[in-house]
């Protein structure tokens, strides 16, 4: 059965959201699935999916025609994004009067793209955040076949909020691509690659710089690692964007090393002692519903990773496998990253037990799972319930 992939975002593009779709669309490839992904006609997003993302699998793209006011604000991005609903429906309407036989899956890019969706055909939403009872939501969460949840607390969300059944909401976080990490260099090997000291104790932040992920907490953290010899380095944006985005003066062991492409980022993994995952109690997504891909992505490099202590992130992984600081606590921040690099041994045996729970989070493993869930062979089981 064919499967069409509908997102309401430019593509391919640098952020976060773009490697996943890129990545699960790559998965439910390589597991068997006909897959083809639709997209809006974005500026910029002109580029070739496979090389951008270096994919192993080319990916059939279509692009649909829409005005692009995507930037124009708030109102701009309604009436682009209402001018996608239209293309689609259009698109997938005459697919169906074609006698073509297909799967819809799509992901919660916004709060409103993906409405009709249900009513062209069996069709399953990924959902990354709770949704407010909107009568456009319920009008979409009444007719959509199941919903891949990336966490449990977003999932019970969705429970409370549209009475939606339990049995019909997979929980999959975010995965790994495990490949990319078979053969990394050796720390002095990948310093040298990146052309930093080699006796430097190095804590490694990647990302990019949102004020929701609570990363005012690294300059505080910083200073307090001067003592102690550590360096801290953030890959996902610039010292002037870092410093505007938190109102500090970056301390002097703090090094901003601007964004890197996808492929560069193993070999960073590989050249340091410690990876960051930040998280905030001040914003609700960071505190309860992220499902940071990085976190995975430490694992997969087998580094110590220093992690917020926010329910999000302890629905993923336990202190068996990271050390946790206290949210928005730099000198427990400072601590924990203390901990992990220079007790080694301890540091070794969580490497080595997240290491092994990875496994189960690979995209391939996540693209099963989820195809097997959300299949509309399920269907009429699934109606049952309702």
């Amino acid at each position: 059965m064919k499967l069409y992939y509908v997102v309401n975002a430019r593509m391919p593009n640098e952020k976060a959201h773009g490697i996943q779709i890129a990545k699960m669309c790559e998965a439910f490839a390589e597991v068997g699935a006909d897959i083809t992904l639709i997209v809006p006609t974005r500026d910029g997003s002109a580029r070739d999916l496979q090389s951008f993302y270096s994919l192993r699998q080319n990916i059939p793209l279509i692009r649909l025609w829409v005005p692009d006011f995507y930037t124009f604000g708030r109102i701009g991005f309604f009436v682009s994004s209402v001018f996608f609903m239209l293309r689609y429906v259009l698109f997938l309407l005459r697919k169906r009067i074609m006698g073509e036989d297909f799967f819809i899956y799509t992901i919660d890019m916004d709060t409103f793209s993906f409405a009709f969706l249900p009513l062209l055909g069996a069709c399953s939403a990924e959902m990354h955040t709770p949704k407010k009872g909107t009568m456009l939501q319920k009008f979409f969460f009444n007719r959509v076949h199941s919903v891949v949840s990336t966490n449990s607390l977003t999932k019970m969300a969705l429970v409370q909020t549209f009475a939606f059944p339990q049995e019909r909401i997979i929980v999959e976080p975010n995965g790994v691509d495990t490949k990319m990490f078979i053969s990394l260099p050796s720390r002095d090997e990948a310093r040298r690659k990146l052309l930093l000291p080699l006796t430097e104790k190095i804590a490694l932040y990647v990302g990019r710089l949102y004020a929701w992920k609570g990363l005012e907490i690294l300059p505080a953290a910083g200073e307090r690692l001067l003592a102690e010899d550590i360096e801290c380095y953030v890959v996902g944006g610039t010292a002037d964007e870092f410093e505007k985005l938190s109102g500090q003066k970056l301390p002097k062991n703090l090094h901003c090393m601007g964004i890197k492409g996808v492929e560069e980022i193993p070999l960073w993994l590989a050249a340091s002692d410690v990876a960051l995952v930040v998280g905030t109690a001040h914003n609700i997504d960071s505190f309860r519903y992220t499902s940071p891909m990085k976190l995975f992505e430490y694992v997969a490099a087998r580094v110590p990773i220093v992690a917020s202590g926010t329910p999000a992130l302890k629905d993923v992984l336990t202190e068996n496998e990271v050390l946790f600081y206290e949210p928005d606590n730099a000198g427990s921040l400072a601590r924990r990253i203390v901990s992990a690099v220079e007790d080694f041994h301890e540091s070794a045996i969580r490497v080595e037990q997240a290491f092994q729970k990875v496994q189960q989070h690979t995209w391939q493993k996540r693209a099963e799972r989820v195809l097997a869930f959300c299949s509309p062979l399920r269907e009429n089981t699934l109606h049952a319930t309702r």
